[in-house]
């Protein structure tokens, strides 16, 4: 398993996947955030986290490989109470397949 782990790290670090979720991530924030009538998020307020990589490989009775990587978004930098997650997954060429934004 450790091998395992090695090779996924290796891909996220290759792929520099924690820095372009993160920039995706802010992207998708703001854009929530200008929407008209949205007073749910004041994007200058919210701060990320990130929180794991898990590798999917077996989804829907499909064999693929998906690695996933998630944030947590919280509010004026209090990091003990999430206020959603962004999660972007990508494919075994490092493509973004998906991705997104849950407010709780």
């Amino acid at each position: 398993m450790e091998n395992i782990t090695e090779i996924l790290n290796s891909f996220s670090e290759e792929h520099d996947l924690w820095n372009l979720t993160k920039k995706s991530a802010l992207e998708c924030i703001k854009n929530y955030a200008e929407e008209e009538d949205n007073n749910e998020i004041v994007f200058e307020e919210i701060s990320l986290k990130s929180q794991k990589q898990e590798l999917v490989f077996w989804e829907y009775g499909n064999k693929t490989f998906i690695l996933r990587t998630t944030y947590s978004l919280h509010k004026n930098n209090d990091f003990t109470i999430p206020i959603g997650d962004y999660a972007m997954d990508v494919d075994s060429r490092g493509e973004i397949i998906d991705d997104w934004l849950v407010i709780y």
